[in-house]
């Protein structure tokens, strides 16, 4: 009988972190939809536009680190941190995943 409650459990455990994950990522097409205001110094398409960083192709965890980064304060750029403050956890998932 606990045998089969522990299983359960794991099973039950294992399907929220599953869901939980699949909830997290991020969605391309609408990244591209916000992508507005980056594309003027990093390119449509991610590539730089204007002597800043290229973000096609990098890692949706690195961008993703890299926006909240910028939002929390803990790295700086002047234009950055202003155009995360806005930015909800969905956004720089969204942007994140359409850049990568």
């Amino acid at each position: 009988m606990k045998r089969t409650r522990f299983i359960t459990a794991l099973v039950g455990i294992g399907i929220l972190l599953a869901s939980a994950t699949v909830a997290a990522a991020g969605n391309a097409q609408a990244g591209s939809a916000k992508s507005m205001f980056c594309s003027g110094c990093h390119g449509v398409d991610g590539n730089v536009a204007y002597l800043s960083v290229r973000m096609a192709g990098q890692s949706t965890q690195r961008l993703g680190q890299s926006l909240m980064d910028f939002k929390t304060g803990r790295r700086f750029h002047p234009v950055m941190n202003i155009l995360s403050v806005g930015l909800t956890q969905q956004d720089m998932d969204d942007l994140a995943m359409f850049y990568a």
